[in-house]
């Protein structure tokens, strides 16, 4: 049995991000999202060491759900400073679409699809936001469900 990253009790997965290629900052759609060569992967943070290669799962987003199976665990340059964070990474067959995805293994009950909608950072709660924005032009929240 696969080692999963930790999780809230009772969410059923993993939210993660589909990536963009390694462009300028200043042509980025999301510049908080991870900076990956291959613009198809899909990058879910959390240490994924315990995970084997080629883990199938699923990734839930607002255009569907798509296969999608375990690479690797690495490091990534994340957020408006590029600090190396903890990733598990994904390849899919098909390109996904930049955005956020609900990650669950491809072995579990399947979860109902529920709508993202993308809050702009004055609805965020203030509890929700770090202490020092640095590009606070470039956040945003998102709202799962109705």
């Amino acid at each position: 049995m696969p080692s999963f990253p930790d999780r809230p009790a009772a969410f059923p997965g993993w939210v993660g991000l589909a990536t963009q290629p390694k462009i300028p900052d200043a042509d980025r759609s999301d510049p908080l999202a991870p900076r990956l060569p291959e613009p198809w992967r899909l990058a879910v943070p959390g240490d994924w060491t315990g995970v084997r290669q080629a883990t199938p799962f699923l990734a839930l987003g607002r255009t569907g759900s798509y296969a999608v199976t375990f690479r690797k665990g690495a490091e990534v340059p994340y957020g408006c400073d590029g600090t190396p964070t903890a990733f598990g990474l994904f390849d899919a067959a098909k390109r996904l679409g930049v955005g956020p995805y609900l990650v669950v293994p491809a072995v579990a009950p399947r979860p109902v699809m529920l709508a993202l909608q993308r809050l702009p950072l004055a609805e965020v709660p203030p509890v929700r936001m770090p202490m020092a924005l640095v590009r606070p032009e470039a956040l945003a929240g998102w709202r799962a469900g109705e």
